[in-house]
């Protein structure tokens, strides 16, 4: 019995065939995603609840503000600060998960050629992948960074 819904590897190229493609991504996203949305979610409902508590939360339910503008006005934009700093070390997980998901659902992309590079001793392949993900790296760190001044006014530079 096969279920045909998904394929389980092989990978279709958008300009080809745009469901096939949105098919043949659908299984390694969600094998990205699911390891570092559960640890994110985690994190993001402690610091809610943390946040839930404090007297300002409480000010804005006590002079009328209905819960989702609470909520989403005060509470959440504080608590997401400990989500982001989650979310910037999950990028250096996610960066090696790629290359192993590549491997596994038959991707053509980046790791799949860093594969290749290292078996076959390619170092100058090597250290050119190695460089672009760390510069993918170091950016996402800047992004996050630049994400605390948005979410917290305090921690803007003068």
């Amino acid at each position: 019995m096969t279920w045909r819904l998904l394929p389980p590897s092989g990978y279709v190229h958008f300009g080809d065939d745009p469901v096939g493609w949105l098919k043949s991504i659908t299984l390694p996203a969600v094998s990205l995603a699911a390891w570092s949305a559960a640890g994110l979610s985690r994190q993001l409902r402690a610091s809610l609840i943390d946040v839930l508590d404090t007297n300002y939360v409480r000010t804005g339910w006590a002079v009328g503000g209905k819960t989702r503008l609470v909520v989403a006005r005060y509470a959440l934009k504080n608590a997401a600060i400990p989500a982001v700093t989650v979310l910037g070390l999950q990028v250096g997980y996610l960066l090696g998960s790629t290359v192993i998901i590549e491997q596994i659902f038959s991707i053509p992309g980046m790791g799949t050629y860093f594969i290749q590079a290292i078996f076959s001793l390619d170092v100058p392949v090597i250290q050119g992948v190695v460089l672009v993900f760390v510069l993918v790296f170091v950016a996402l760190s800047l992004l996050v960074d630049l994400t605390y001044g948005f979410l917290n006014p305090k921690v803007r530079l003068t």
